[in-house]
């Protein structure tokens, strides 16, 4: 039986990854402007990260607990990269990156990133992507499209980015010195997983 908060959560799934996906990249007025503007098309989940949007003064203390948290210049506190977890040896560009780029190019997308392809942020995004697919699918009543579409993204977060989120998110929540980032590693493992639940559940 699905909870109401599990319901809420999956509601505009497609923007729901996209604002997710930006919130780990450098953050800016733009991007806090973006999740208060937000507040009236989400709920559930995400509408915990909004709450705690902080406010625009608040900036240079974010910035820097993003970079100590997933830039460096030292140890990174919480590597963004799915190979650091999935892969032996705790290394970027492993056989899980290469996994990750081919399923990329399998849907024509091009590689031209600045990031690593098993970044958080190129790993929501291609969520976003495929809950796009899908819900156009759905909109044209294509239903082995959209069939096909739960399928891929199944696929994405069993053996990718729903692998590595649960101790991605643990490292960001104990070394974030902000709430913002605390509450968004909290946020992104549960929405990932009701995400996950509700994909199974769509595809037994």
């Amino acid at each position: 039986m699905k909870t109401k908060e599990f319901l809420l959560s999956q509601s505009n799934k497609p923007l729901s990854y996209r604002l997710l996906a930006d919130c780990y990249y450098l953050p800016d007025e733009k991007l806090l402007g973006r999740l208060r503007d937000s507040k009236s098309l989400l709920n559930g989940l995400l509408s915990k990260l909004i709450e705690n949007t902080p406010a625009n003064e608040e900036l240079k203390s974010l910035t820097v607990d993003f970079s100590m948290l997933f830039v460096g210049p030292f140890k990174l506190l919480a590597p963004p990269y799915g190979s650091i977890y999935l892969d032996s040896g705790n290394e970027v560009m492993g056989n899980s990156t290469i996994s990750v780029r081919k399923l990329y190019e399998q849907e024509y997308l091009k590689i031209g990133l600045k990031e690593m392809p098993d970044h958080i942020a190129i790993e929501l995004e291609f969520m976003h992507y495929l809950a796009v697919k899908e819900a156009n699918a759905d909109n044209g009543n294509l239903k082995d499209e959209v069939l096909n579409y739960r399928k891929k993204q199944l696929l994405f977060l069993s053996e990718h980015l729903g692998s590595w989120i649960d101790e991605f998110s643990v490292r960001v929540d104990k070394n974030a010195q902000t709430q913002f980032y605390k509450t968004l590693a909290k946020v992104s493992r549960a929405f990932i997983h009701d995400d996950l639940q509700s994909l199974r559940l769509k595809n037994c």
